[in-house]
């Protein structure tokens, strides 16, 4: 029985450790504005704000993104990397080489390149300081971390996951149910036990019989 036992309560403990991450935050879109080609928009219960990129050396095997480092202003700093790592104070510290690009303290932009098919996505974990671009709301935290996963098709990126921690703790890139989902699940779970249990109930009286 304790088998059984095992992935409902972890998807109870992911559901409360879900609690202050908000999913599917990060959206690519075509630049209104004309400067860039596309925006990565991060928008959460507090706000939205966005940085500009263009598109170059597309092809069908892979597309580079490059920040537009003038139209960046201070309050954000993004790197590649990979699943699994933890997004926090220490990894998204200034002086870094692998960032895709960085806002604070100085202004530079940077490129990741990106491989077609979900294997040779990209993950960015980003950091958002001083609430920057968010409004200034009662509990909104000074400092929020983040990721995204991207991905190419051939012809355009996409994203194929996201997720920003409201709390400003830190966050891992890690795939895990959102509390729906999980409590979807612990309900199938639960109804599975039960027809399980009632099927061995039945046989236990036949045997009696």
């Amino acid at each position: 029985m304790k088998k059984y036992l095992m992935l409902p309560l972890f998807l109870i403990q992911t559901s409360l450790f879900a609690g202050t991450i908000e999913w599917r935050t990060v959206t690519i879109t075509p630049d209104p504005y004309g400067i860039g080609d596309c925006l990565i928009n991060l928008e959460t219960q507090y706000g939205r704000t966005f940085v500009m990129c263009t598109i170059s050396a597309q092809n069908p095997i892979s597309i580079t993104l490059s920040a537009i480092g003038a139209q960046l202003w201070p309050g954000m700093r993004w790197l590649e990397m990979q699943y699994g790592d933890w997004v926090n104070t220490e990894t998204t510290r200034s002086g870094l080489s692998n960032y895709f690009f960085r806002m604070d303290p100085d202004i530079e932009g940077g490129s990741v390149t990106i491989g077609r098919g979900e294997a040779n996505s990209v993950y960015l974990g980003f950091v958002i300081l001083d609430a920057f671009g968010f409004d200034y709301s009662e509990g909104c935290p000074d400092t929020m971390f983040g990721w995204v996963q991207l991905g190419y098709d051939g012809k355009t990126i996409s994203v194929l996951n996201s997720a920003i921690d409201i709390s400003g703790d830190p966050i891992r890139i890690w795939i895990v149910p959102e509390p729906s989902c999980a409590l979807l699940a612990l309900s199938g779970i639960a109804l599975l036990l039960l027809r399980r249990r009632k099927v061995q109930t039945s046989f236990r009286k036949e045997m009696i019989r």
